[in-house]
């Protein structure tokens, strides 16, 4: 049985706002983590922070390449030694013509993110919906970068080249978002000059699905998939315990 089908069940019987408690009482009781904060961020790549130094540029001899299906193997490469989970994600980028840049670094591969733009018969990347962002011409949603862990006391040089390859491709800004309780990066975006725009919480439910803004979304391996609006949902709070 769906998600879908198991909603309309708890309807069955009940006024909308009888049913609506009734699912969000039974999803507040699952509810694994109720305080995942989001913070929405947004970069001006014309920021002098967001470019490179003159001893960073001087000390670290970077590539940065745009991402092509050529890049695969070398990618696959680093992600074994790595995070081999994430090779699988490569290869869905490959298939969905995802847009972005690879850093080399003495011909190896040693970071890689991704972006979507605001492109004209493209659908819209699944992510933009449930953090409430909308591209303007220019605009990029940055998303996915990756650098191994035993290299990112490098990761500020390494940003700062992608963020200037964005600038020099014809970008204006770029949009990001991260957790409030992961500090790393966090700090990172600050120090490259990522301003924070807005922020939410967002409700888990049993680890399968989430909740933002009243919206009901399934968290597949690599996206959410949105499932339906919750009346009251955007008050989970109020129907049931959150801890």
């Amino acid at each position: 049985m769906s998600i879908v089908d198991k909603i309309r069940q708890r309807f069955e019987g009940k006024s909308a706002k009888e049913g609506a408690k009734a699912v969000l009482k039974d999803a507040a009781s699952r509810v694994v983590d109720a305080n995942r904060e989001v913070l929405i961020l947004k970069l001006d790549l014309a920021n002098p922070k967001a470019h490179r130094k003159p001893k960073e540029i001087e000390r670290y001899d970077f590539d940065i390449q745009p991402f092509e299906p050529k890049h695969f193997d070398p990618i696959a490469k680093m992600l074994q030694a790595s995070e081999p989970s994430r090779i699988d994600q490569i290869r869905m980028r490959i298939d969905d013509g995802t847009p972005g840049f690879v850093t080399f670094e003495g011909g190896e591969v040693v970071a890689y993110v991704f972006y979507e733009a605001n492109v004209p018969g493209r659908a819209p990347y699944p992510d933009l919906e449930w953090l409430g962002i909308e591209l303007c011409d220019k605009e990029v949603y940055s998303f996915d970068s990756f650098i191994p862990p035993a290299l990112r006391g490098r990761g500020i040089p390494m940003f700062r080249a992608t963020y200037q390859a964005l600038h020099e491709a014809g970008f204006s800004h770029a949009y990001g978002y991260v957790w409030a309780w992961d500090t790393a990066p966090l700090w990172s975006y600050r120090v490259t000059g990522w301003e924070e725009v807005r922020r939410f919480t967002e409700h888990r439910i049993a680890g399968r699905f989430a909740i933002v803004d009243g919206v009901l979304y399934e968290l597949e391996r690599f996206k959410r998939r949105r499932i339906l609006k919750i009346p009251f949902g955007e008050r989970l709070h109020e129907f049931g315990p959150t801890t």
